[in-house]
């Protein structure tokens, strides 16, 4: 379970939400009683995960009394959840690279710089060449 939720955290969710979608995959359908009982988390922070897991579109919601929360199948979810990240991470590129093109011609400055790991000097020697 724990890895699930490092993994759902890595695509955007909290910690509570990856908690209690995990919670919800593993019941499938309950109450916010039943989530807060299988995930472990806050009662109370059940409520707020639960309202942004449903903006996200990756649980549904039945409108009774008390509420039942059911849960969209993982390959829906995390398609919809890459979707977002995968969004999300181009909207910062487009802007961190305006912010980057205005402030080059100023903040040129000769220096020596020290890279490490095999990967990251592959990666510049690739850039390099």
């Amino acid at each position: 379970m724990q890895s699930a939720v490092e993994s759902l955290r890595s695509l955007g969710l909290t910690e509570y939400e990856a908690k209690v979608y995990t919670a919800l995959t593993k019941i499938r359908s309950g109450t916010a009683s039943d989530i807060h009982l299988v995930s472990g988390i806050p009662r109370s922070a059940v409520y707020g995960a639960l309202t942004k897991l449903k903006e996200r579109g990756v649980i549904e919601v039945q409108s009774s009394k008390p509420m039942r929360y059911r849960v969209v199948p993982p390959e829906i979810a995390l398609e919809k959840l890459k979707d977002c990240f995968i969004a999300e991470s181009e909207d910062a590129l487009v802007s961190l690279k305006e912010i980057y093109q205005t402030q080059g011609a100023e903040a040129r400055e000769e220096a020596i710089w020290t890279i490490s790991g095999v990967k990251n000097v592959s990666d510049k020697i690739i850039v390099r060449v």
